[in-house]
């Protein structure tokens, strides 16, 4: 399961990705009736968001990864319980365990390996901006939502991938990092600091990109160029 931006907005790792749902596996289920029955974290969370207490939505997201960790959660059971929070229109929830679930990756670069760890990180960051997407168009403090939780959230990613170092895929990912957070400022209506972003996301791929460019790094080289409006260079 997953829920994609459209066209031009996602990275390769997630290209067979489908929009459409499919059934919840058993794992996603029993996970499901865990989060419900089991934990308060879902209200505890939407209270903390409406409130615009960012802090105390943090501390839940820490508290929901160890109950996580401790219930034995593998870390695409938890992200397919994001899309499945999605699916069934609970955006709040969604944006609880996609940043959960972030930190899950997180904590196994020793076993999953940098290409993994980076898809799965960038991942659900896309799922993040896939239910801001949904969330600007219908919930009035949505802006505060992006502003305060999802931006921060993205940086910290975009930092986190920066670390694993520069080796094989780990620069495309920031680029398309950059081009994320430059589509978040957008609808703050921040243009100059998407601009600057696209930017960046350019000169990662010129300067690690080598002889040439391959498929994915074409793809994000062409949307940041086209959005700046900037003539096609390959």
């Amino acid at each position: 399961m997953t829920t994609t931006m459209g066209s031009g907005f996602r990275p390769h790792a997630t290209k067979k990705r489908t929009l459409f749902r499919t059934v919840s596996s058993e794992a996603v289920k029993e996970l499901l009736q865990f989060y419900d029955k089991e934990t308060p974290f879902s209200d505890l969370f939407r209270d903390a968001l409406v409130g615009n207490n960012i802090e105390k939505a943090l501390d839940i997201s820490q508290d929901l990864l160890v109950t996580m960790q401790s219930h034995g959660t593998e870390t695409r059971t938890l992200r397919d319980l994001a899309d499945e929070m999605y699916f069934n229109c609970r955006y709040l929830d969604s944006l609880l365990i996609y940043h959960c679930a972030s930190k899950l990756y997180q904590t196994q670069t020793e076993t999953l390996g940098t290409k993994l760890i980076c898809k799965g990180v960038v991942n659900c960051v896309l799922g993040v901006l896939n239910t801001m997407k949904v969330l600007l168009r219908h919930n009035e403090k949505a802006h505060v939502y992006m502003e305060n939780y999802a931006m921060p959230f993205i940086r910290d990613i975009l930092q986190f991938v920066q670390r694993l170092g520069s080796k094989g895929c780990v620069f495309e990912y920031c680029a398309w990092l950059y081009y994320y957070l430059g589509w978040a400022n957008l609808q703050l209506g921040r243009m100059k600091e998407r601009n600057e972003l696209l930017q960046k996301a350019l000169e990662e791929i010129e300067a690690n990109s080598g002889k040439g460019k391959d498929h994915t790094q074409l793809e994000i080289y062409y949307l940041c160029s086209k959005s700046l409006g900037l003539k096609k260079n390959t």
